[in-house]
């Protein structure tokens, strides 16, 4: 989804956290395991950090992944979705994944808004 930022000029900020630890340990996120995270999946244009409290979780449950998107003029919680459709959304126009819509129509609403 970088590359909607790069294309369109979007200012869309991509944060990934981390709820417990990758490959067979599964434990609590470590900063080894958000780096091996990070390096696995080439997250180089993304924020990436653990969150073993589950503290930016929204409500009481928790699918992953799980896409939050947040309006940053009001810091409020616009989207959630648990799970992924599988659609990557290279173009924003054909784009069928619903948080990821979502996420452009917000990103369209604050560039346009003063």
């Amino acid at each position: 989804m970088n590359e909607w930022n790069v294309t369109h000029d979007l200012g869309i900020v991509w944060m990934t956290l981390l709820l417990n630890n990758p490959g067979a340990d599964q434990g609590q996120p470590t900063d080894e395991g958000t780096m091996q995270w990070k390096s696995q999946f080439g997250l180089n244009s993304s924020f990436i950090s653990s969150d073993p409290n589950f503290s930016m979780v929204v409500g009481n449950s928790v699918g992953t992944p799980m896409f939050t998107v947040i309006d940053p003029r009001t810091m409020t919680v616009v989207y959630k979705q648990e799970g992924s459709t599988g659609d990557p959304c290279h173009d924003p126009s054909t784009c069928a994944d619903p948080a990821k819509q979502q996420l452009l129509d917000t990103a369209l609403k604050n560039k346009t808004t003063p």
